[in-house]
C-alpha cells in the first residue's frame, strides 16, 4: 500500500513539473530553423529537451531522435512504451443490424411491398410497425431494407417486413424521424396498437449511405417509391413507367459494395473534426485529418483523406496527439 500510495505522488508530482519545465526545456516551433531538427526525447514521453542528459522528470536518460516538421518520430522505446499498433486502410462490406421498437397500426401507404399480398386475400389490410429514428440510426436506414418483426405477445414467432417509409424531416418536438416497417399479417395475427420489436438488417452503399440489396436490379416508381417490381413496367397507382431503383445500390462483390473502413480506435474526433495518424515509415507518422461516414461495430467509414493500403495507428494515437502538441506541431486541438 506504501509502495502505492509513493508511486502516486510521485506521478502527480511528474505531471506538475512538466507543467512548469521552463519553455527552453520544450521543443517548440522556430520558424528560423531547418527543416530537420535533432533534439533529445524523454523514453517515458516526459519531455523533449534540445541538449543531451537525463530526463528532470523521472531521471531516464535521454534519446536522441531526428525531428522533420510536421512528422512525429519514436524510438522504438517509444513505439513499445506507448503500445503503437498499426493496421492497413482495407475496404469491407459494412453491415449493421438496427435494432428498433414501436406500435403495430394499419398501414396508410400505398404499393407497399405487401399491398399485392393484402389484395389477393380480400378484405385483409396491411399493416406496418411504427417507430422513432435518430440521426445515428438514420444514417443506416433505407426504404426497402429487410425486417423482422417481433411481438411482446407473440414470443418466438417472426414477422417478416421491410422499411416502408422514412419522413422527409424530424419532428420539430422530438428531433427524431418517423420511419415505418410493412410487416406481413400471416394467420391474420396482428392487430393495432400491439407492441412490437423490429431488427432491421443495413448495409452501406459505396456512396457511404445505406443501401438496400434487396432492392438491387428492382425496378420502381419515381412518385410512388413504396412500389417495387421484378421487370419494367407501370406504377400500379399513378401508371407511370417504372425505373430502376437506385437504393439497391452499387454491386461490390459477395454481401454487397465495399466501402473504406479503419478500426475506431484508430480515429481522434472533436465532433467536427476528425484525425487519424498515418505511418509514413516504420515509427514515422503524421496527422491528417480525415472525412467519417457511419459506424459499425469496431469500425468506421472513411469518406475521405484515406487511400487504401495506406498504414495508420490503431492503438498509441491518443498519446501520439499529447506528443504532437507538445512539440508544437499540427494535432486534433490545432490544426
Amino acid at each position: 500500500m506504501q509502495a502505492r500510495v509513493r508511486y502516486f505522488l510521485g506521478f502527480v508530482l511528474g505531471v506538475n513539473l512538466v507543467l512548469l519545465l521552463p519553455d527552453r526545456w520544450i521543443v517548440a516551433p522556430d520558424p528560423g530553423q531547418a527543416a530537420a531538427t535533432e533534439y533529445w526525447a524523454c523514453p517515458m514521453l516526459c519531455v523533449k529537451l534540445r541538449r543531451p542528459g537525463r530526463c528532470p522528470v523521472c531521471d531516464m536518460q535521454l534519446e536522441r531522435v531526428a525531428d522533420n516538421s510536421g512528422q512525429l518520430l519514436l524510438s522504438a522505446d517509444q513505439a513499445q512504451l506507448i503500445g503503437v499498433r498499426t493496421v492497413k486502410v482495407e475496404r469491407r462490406v459494412l453491415e449493421n443490424k438496427i435494432h428498433v421498437s414501436g406500435t403495430i397500426d394499419y398501414s396508410d401507404r400505398r404499393g407497399s411491398a405487401f399491398d399485392s399480398l393484402a389484395l389477393g386475400q380480400g378484405e385483409q389490410r396491411p399493416f406496418s410497425l411504427g417507430f422513432d429514428a435518430y440521426d445515428a440510426e438514420l444514417a443506416w436506414l433505407a426504404v426497402g431494407q429487410p425486417a423482422a418483426v417481433r411481438l411482446d405477445a407473440r414470443p418466438g414467432e417472426v414477422f417478416h417486413g421491410a422499411v416502408e417509409s422514412i419522413e422527409v424531416a424530424p419532428r420539430p418536438s422530438t428531433r427524431a424521424t418517423r420511419v415505418r416497417v410493412s410487416v406481413e399479417n400471416h394467420e391474420s395475427k396482428l392487430t393495432p396498437g400491439i407492441l412490437a420489436r423490429a431488427t432491421v438488417s443495413a448495409t452501406l452503399g459505396a456512396d457511404g449511405r445505406a443501401a438496400a440489396p434487396s432492392l438491387a436490379g428492382r425496378y420502381t416508381c419515381r412518385a410512388h417509391p413504396d412500389v417495387r417490381a421484378d421487370a419494367p413496367g407501370e406504377c400500379p397507382v399513378c401508371r407511370l413507367p417504372l425505373v430502376i431503383d437506385s437504393r439497391g445500390g452499387a454491386s461490390g462483390g459477395k454481401g454487397g459494395p465495399r466501402v473504406l473502413v479503419v478500426p475506431r480506435d484508430s480515429v481522434l474526433g472533436t465532433g467536427t473534426r476528425h484525425l487519424v495518424y498515418v505511418a509514413i515509415r516504420p515509427n514515422v507518422f503524421e496527422a491528417r485529418e480525415i472525412r467519417i461516414g457511419p459506424r459499425a461495430g469496431s469500425l468506421i467509414m472513411v469518406a475521405g483523406g484515406l487511400r487504401e493500403g495506406e498504414v495508420v495507428a490503431e492503438r498509441g494515437a491518443f498519446l501520439m496527439d499529447s506528443q504532437m502538441q507538445l512539440a508544437g506541431k499540427p494535432s486534433l486541438i490545432v490544426p
